[in-house]
C-alpha cells in the first residue's frame, strides 16, 4: 500500500493532479493545524477558522493547477486561508449582526470535522443539504442556521451530545462529497482520466521526474477501466510513451510493441512518429533512404497517416542533404508543407529546412553553419512553456558565441522549460522541480537600446543553473524578447533584436501568424568575419499553443589570424571533409599559428593537449601519413568545465573545442573503448566526486547519460593498498559498480567496474568488465603531478596520465588529463585520449 506520508509536497501535488485522492488527504493532514491557525489570525475564532480552513483546502484542491511552486503549498493554503478567513466574516455579517454572534454559544471550542460554512447564497450546499435524511439534516440547519451548540442541540432532541457530533460529521462528509460532484461539473469517468492523461503528458515540462512512474501505474490502471474505443487507445498510447521515457524498465522492444499497437488503435500519429523513427534508424546511409522512401513512406500514406508519413518526409529530405543531394532534399520538405497545415510542428520545421538547404548547398560548408527547427511554446495556468524543438544543425565549426548566441527562445525557457509566469511580481522567484536552478523576475522597468529601437519598460528575467549559467532576457511587452546575455564559463555572449514586425497579440511574447524576429550577431563578433541571419516567425496561434519557425544562417566571410580562440576553433572545425567524411584535411597551419598566438597558461595548455590529439590522428592516418608507424582507432580530445556545487564537483563538455577521429575496433582492441575514465565514472554515479562519499556507503541510481531507464547499483569498500607504475598507494577507496540498460553506441558500458581512489591523488585505477565479466580491461594511473585534499583534488596544475594494462595485438590505450584554470576563471578539465594500434612493418 502507498504510504503517501513519504513523499515531498511537489510530488502530492503532482499525484493529486493526475487524480490520486489519497495524496491531497495526506497534503490536509500535513498542513490541517498551520491552514486553521493561519485563519485564526483573522477571525479570532476557532469553529470561524475551522470553517474558513476547510473551504481554502476545497478552493485550493479546485485552483491546483494553477500553483507555481508545488514544493510551496504550504505556504500557498495558508494564504488562501487568511483570504477565506476574511471572507467568512463578511458572510456572518450578511447573515446576522456580527458583534450579536461573538457572543453566542455558537463559538463554543466542541471539536468535530471541519466543513466549509453554510451560507444562504451557497445554492450548492443548499442543494446538498435537502438530499440529506431528516435527522441529520435536522442537526445541520440547528447548529449553523439556528446557531445552536452541540449541548443545545442535544438538550432539544433529548439525544446524546456524541450522537450530535456523529450526526454533523455524516452531515459534513455527504456534503463535503457533494461538493467535489458538483464541482467536477458532472465530469465523466472518461473525462476525467483524460484529463489525467494531459497532465502525465506535462512531465515533460519538469526537470525532475521523481514520483512520476507512481502516477503512471495509476493512471495506466483508470486507462483499463475505459470502454473500448479509439479514445482510450490513444491515451493509452500517449501515457506508455511516457513510461518509456521515464520509467525505469519500461525501454523495451516488447513495450515499444505495446506502444505501436496503442497508437494504431488509437490512430495517434503523434506517438506514431516515434515507432516510425525506430524502424528506420535500423538502416544506414542509401540503404536508409531507400527504407524510407520506397517501403516505410507508402505503407503509412496507404494506411491513412499523412502527419506520420510528413514526418518522415522530413527527416529523409536532411539524409538527402547528408548525401548531397540538394534537389531531392528540397522536394522531401516541399511534400511536408503539403502534408500539412502551418498549425504543425513539422511544417514550421519544413519551412526552415528549406531556408537552410537552400543556402547551405549554396556555400562552402565548412564556412556556413544552418539551424532549422520547429518550436512550440504552450500558454499553461499563466505560464508561457517550451513544449517542442524537433530540428537539427550543421555545417562548418563557429565561435561560442555564435553556436550559443543563436537559440534565443530555447535559452530564455531553461527552468522547467518556463519563459514566464504572468502571476509573478518584481523579485519574486520561481525554483525548478529538481531545485537546481531558478526564474527570477528582476525587474519591470528596464531600458534596453537595440539596433531595432530603444524599449523602456522591459521586463527582466533571470534564470541561474546548476553549472553557474546566468541567463537574462528581456521582453518589452507586445513586441518581444529584444536582448538576452549568457554569463557562461567561457565568457558573456550578448544578442539584441535586430528588426521585428508584430501582425497582432498581446503579451510578453506576442503571437499572430506572420509575427517574426530577426536578432543581430552577437556583441564581440566582428561583422568583417561574420555574417547571420537568425530569425524566428510565428506560423500559428491558437490562443494557447504557438508554432514558430526558426532559421539560424551564419556564415564566415574570413579568418582573424590574429585571434587565438578564432584559429584553434577554426582547427578544429575544419580537421575533415565534410563532403567526404572519411577523410582528412590538413590544418597543420592553424595547429602552428595557436602555438604562436598562445599568451596565457591556459592557452597553451589547452593548444599543447588538443595539437598533440589533432597532430596524432594526422600520424596514424593511411592517406594522410602513408609511412605510418601505428593506425588510429579511438582518439579525442575533450574540453570540460567543471562545475562544483555543494559537495558535489561535475563536467560539462564544450563541444565548440572538443574534436576526435575513431575507426572501427577489432575485439582485442575493446579495452580501447574505456578510455573514457573519468567520464563512465561520472555517468554511471551522476557526478564526478561528491565529498558526501564514504566507506559503507552503496546505492541504487537510475537514469545514466540521457538513457533514462539505465541504472549503476554501487558499493564503496575499504580499497586497501594499490600499486601502479606511478607508486604504492594506501588507504584506498574502492567503487564497486554495476551498471545495466544502457543501449546502442554505449552498451559497451553495460557491466561490472572497479575505480580505486587514492587520498591527495585522486583515481589510482579503474577495471571495466566486459563480454558478460569474462574480460577486463585495466587502466592504471602512470605518472601524475601535484597533490591535493581529498580522494579527488581538484585544483590548478595538477596533470593525471593513465595507461590500459597487458593489451595485445599491438594496441595503446591511455588518458592524460590536465586541471587549469580559464582565462575568465572557471575551472577546467582537459582531455587528451588515446587509441591507436602500432603496425607492424610492412602494413
Amino acid at each position: 500500500m502507498e504510504n503517501y506520508s513519504e513523499h515531498d509536497d511537489n510530488t502530492l501535488v503532482m499525484m493529486t493532479l493526475l487524480g490520486k485522492e489519497k495524496a491531497y488527504e495526506e497534503l490536509v493532514l500535513r498542513y490541517q493545524r498551520a491552514v486553521i491557525a493561519s485563519a485564526y489570525t483573522v477571525t479570532r475564532d476557532h469553529y470561524l477558522a475551522e470553517d474558513a480552513a476547510q473551504d481554502a483546502f476545497v478552493s485550493a484542491w479546485i485552483k491546483l493547477n494553477s500553483l507555481r511552486e508545488a514544493d510551496k503549498f504550504g505556504v500557498w493554503i495558508c494564504r488562501i486561508a487568511r483570504n477565506r478567513a476574511k471572507n467568512t466574516i463578511r458572510q456572518f455579517r450578511d447573515m446576522l449582526n456580527y458583534e450579536d454572534l461573538q457572543n453566542t454559544k455558537l463559538l463554543a471550542q466542541e471539536q468535530f470535522p471541519p466543513f466549509p460554512l453554510l451560507s444562504e447564497k451557497n445554492e450548492r450546499l443548499h442543494n446538498g443539504i435537502h438530499k440529506l435524511s431528516e435527522k441529520v439534516r435536522k442537526v445541520i440547519l440547528m447548529h449553523y442556521v439556528e446557531g445552536l451548540s452541540l449541548a443545545e442541540i442535544s438538550d432539544r432532541l433529548s439525544i446524546p451530545v456524541g450522537t450530535v457530533k456523529y450526526r454533523l460529521y455524516e452531515g459534513r462528509d455527504k456534503l463535503r462529497k457533494e461538493m467535489e460532484d458538483t464541482m467536477s461539473n458532472n465530469e465523466t469517468f472518461t473525462e476525467r482520466v483524460m484529463k489525467k492523461v494531459e497532465e502525465i503528458k506535462k512531465w515533460r515540462l519538469l526537470d525532475n521526474k521523481a514520483g512520476f512512474e507512481v502516477l503512471y501505474r495509476e493512471v495506466l490502471a483508470d486507462i483499463d477501466q475505459l470502454p473500448e474505443s479509439q479514445e482510450k487507445y490513444s491515451a493509452l498510447a500517449d501515457v506508455l510513451q511516457c513510461g518509456f521515457w521515464w520509467c525505469e524498465g519500461e525501454k523495451s522492444d516488447e513495450m515499444r510493441e505495446k506502444i505501436r499497437e496503442a497508437a494504431e488503435k488509437g490512430k495517434n500519429e503523434n506517438v506514431l512518429t516515434m515507432i516510425a523513427a525506430y524502424e528506420y534508424q535500423k538502416f544506414q546511409g542509401t540503404e536508409q533512404i531507400d527504407f524510407m522512401r520506397n517501403k516505410q513512406i507508402p505503407r503509412l500514406e496507404e494506411a491513412g497517416y499523412k502527419k506520420v508519413a510528413a514526418y518522415v518526409w522530413f527527416w529523409l529530405g536532411l539524409n538527402y542533404s547528408d548525401s548531397h543531394q540538394s534537389t531531392e532534399a528540397l522536394e522531401a520538405f516541399e511534400t511536408v508543407l503539403s502534408l500539412l497545415t502551418p498549425a504543425d510542428i513539422y511544417y514550421a520545421n519544413a519551412v526552415a529546412a528549406i531556408r537552410a538547404e537552400k543556402a547551405y548547398a549554396s556555400a562552402e560548408h565548412e564556412k556556413i553553419r544552418v539551424s532549422a527547427t520547429g518550436e512550440e511554446y504552450r500558454l499553461l495556468d499563466g505560464k508561457l512553456r517550451f513544449w517542442q524543438q524537433p530540428g537539427y544543425s550543421r555545417g562548418g565549426h563557429m565561435k561560442t558565441e555564435i553556436d550559443q548566441g543563436e537559440s534565443i527562445f530555447f535559452y530564455a525557457s531553461r527552468c522547467d522549460r518556463t519563459f514566464y509566469d504572468s502571476e509573478m511580481k518584481p523579485g519574486e522567484c520561481y525554483q525548478s522541480s529538481d531545485g537546481e536552478s531558478t526564474l527570477t523576475f528582476v525587474a519591470n522597468n528596464e531600458t534596453v537600446q537595440t539596433a531595432a529601437g530603444t524599449f523602456w519598460g522591459c521586463e527582466a528575467w533571470k534564470y541561474q543553473g546548476k553549472t553557474g549559467k546566468i541567463i537574462t532576457t528581456w521582453y518589452k511587452r507586445n513586441i518581444g524578447i529584444v536582448r538576452q546575455e549568457k554569463i557562461l564559463p567561457v565568457g558573456t555572449i550578448v544578442t539584441t533584436l535586430k528588426r521585428y514586425q508584430i501582425n497582432g497579440g498581446t503579451g510578453l511574447i506576442p503571437f499572430a501568424v506572420g509575427n517574426r524576429w530577426e536578432y543581430a550577431l552577437p556583441q564581440g563578433i566582428d561583422p568583417a568575419y561574420y555574417e547571420m541571419e537568425n530569425v524566428f516567425e510565428v506560423t500559428s496561434f491558437d490562443g494557447t499553443s504557438a508554432v514558430l519557425y526558426h532559421s539560424s544562417l551564419a556564415q564566415r566571410t574570413g579568418i582573424n589570424e590574429n585571434d587565438w580562440d578564432e584559429v584553434i576553433t577554426t582547427a578544429r572545425g575544419n580537421y575533415w571533409d565534410r563532403k567526404n567524411e572519411t577523410q582528412l584535411k590538413d590544418v597543420s597551419h592553424w595547429l602552428e599559428r595557436a602555438e604562436e598566438l598562445a599568451a596565457t597558461s591556459y592557452q597553451k595548455e589547452h593548444t599543447r593537449m588538443a595539437n598533440e590529439v589533432m597532430r596524432r590522428i594526422f600520424e596514424t592516418d593511411e592517406r594522410m601519413n602513408p609511412a605510418r608507424t601505428a593506425s588510429g582507432h579511438w582518439n579525442f580530445f575533450v574540453c570540460n568545465m567543471i562545475s562544483t556545487k555543494g559537495n558535489q564537483s561535475t563536467t560539462y563538455d564544450n563541444r565548440t573545442y572538443s574534436f576526435e577521429w575513431k575507426r572501427k575496433i577489432e575485439n582485442s582492441g575493446y579495452p580501447l573503448l574505456y578510455n573514457f575514465i573519468y567520464d563512465i565514472f561520472e555517468d554511471s554515479m551522476h557526478c564526478m566526486w561528491d565529498e558526501a562519499w564514504s566507506i559503507g556507503q552503496s546505492g541504487h541510481l537510475v537514469g545514466i547519460n540521457y538513457a533514462a531507464n539505465a541504472t549503476n547499483d554501487y558499493s564503496i569498500e575499504d580499497g586497501g593498498t594499490v600499486t601502479t607504475a606511478a607508486g604504492s598507494f594506501e588507504n584506498c577507496m574502492l567503487f564497486r559498480l554495476n551498471v545495466s540498460g544502457l543501449s546502442g553506441g554505449l552498451s559497451y558500458r553495460n557491466g561490472k567496474m572497479e575505480y580505486w581512489f587514492a587520498p591527495g591523488v585522486g583515481l589510482v585505477r579503474a577495471k571495466h568488465y566486459y563480454k558478460e565479466d569474462t574480460q577486463c580491461a585495466t587502466y592504471d594511473l602512470t605518472s601524475y603531478a601535484g597533490i591535493g585534499e581529498g580522494y579527488f583534488p581538484i585544483a590548478e596544475g595538477l596533470n593525471r596520465k593513465y595507461e590500459a594494462i597487458g593489451l595485445s595485438d599491438g594496441f595503446v590505450a591511455g588518458t592524460e588529463y590536465a586541471f587549469c584554470r580559464h582565462d575568465n576563471g572557471a575551472m577546467m578539465l582537459l582531455q587528451n585520449q588515446t587509441g591507436i594500434r602500432k603496425l607492424e612493418k610492412g602494413n
